[in-house]
């Protein structure tokens, strides 16, 4: 039983040791490739990728800010930026909203209609005809939404395995890890 846990424990070793040669290649093919500076995933925040060149792979970043203040509405942006304007898949993990809220306040980020005036069902016809014309780019498959409550780490990691086999996925967005 020693052994066979010191061969997995070394087959991990192997694994994660790598000669920087296995890393020039791919880097200079990324910069090569790169559009307008940003070498990654854009935001669609000019100001916010031309600081951090856009979102990179494995960075993690948390927003944090206190209640009310707009955290969700700005993953959403961003989330909304990547899929529609850049083409990237993004998971979007809410353990906090449902699904349904979700695309209600991003049917307002696309049409700039009240969000509230969205819910409530009261918008007027110029209202009505605006959220109309643009809500239909939202239809893609390169936005997932899960909204499944109290989702462990675990079953997080395999849906994100999931997704990126199924999907490609780019990004991966968890609002509200309280």
């Amino acid at each position: 039983a020693e052994r066979a846990v010191f061969a997995i424990a070394e087959k991990q070793v192997k694994n994660s040791l790598r000669p920087i040669e296995n890393f020039v290649n791919p880097l200079l093919d990324r910069l090569n490739n790169r559009k307008d500076g940003i070498t990654r995933i854009p935001t669609g925040l000019t100001e916010l990728d031309e600081l951090t060149n856009g979102l990179q792979n494995s960075d993690l970043i948390i927003i944090a800010a206190r209640p009310g203040m707009g955290k969700t509405s700005f993953a959403l942006s961003i989330a909304r930026n990547a899929a529609i304007d850049y083409g990237k898949s993004v998971a979007l993990f809410s353990l906090e909203m449902s699904a349904t809220q979700l695309v209600h306040r991003l049917f307002s980020i696309e049409s700039g209609v009240s969000s509230e005036k969205i819910v409530k069902g009261d918008l007027m016809d110029a209202e009505w005809n605006q959220l109309m014309e643009r809500v239909h780019v939202l239809e893609t498959d390169k936005l997932i939404i899960d909204d499944t409550p109290q989702l462990s780490i675990f079953d997080l990691r395999a849906k994100c395995r999931r997704l990126k086999h199924r999907y490609n996925i780019d990004m991966v967005i968890v609002d509200y890890l309280q």
